[in-house]
């Protein structure tokens, strides 16, 4: 990560925060929250970013 973090404060519904809960205990049961929200934002910027690539302009719920 670089030297310049910036922190973030989000609102989750209970159903996400319910399979957040599920997914640290099941796959970031060694790693920290924060960890694991970057991955997923991570993950999702590359998900977002390959969809645009690939022409797809569709924007799906989670």
């Amino acid at each position: 990560m670089s030297g310049q973090s910036k922190r973030l404060t989000f609102v989750v519904t209970p159903e996400i925060e319910a399979q957040m809960r599920s997914m640290k205990k099941e796959m970031y049961f060694d790693r920290t929250q924060s960890d694991m929200i970057r991955d997923l934002v991570a993950a999702g910027v590359r998900s977002s970013k390959a969809g645009r690539e690939t022409g797809s302009t569709e924007r799906k719920n989670a």
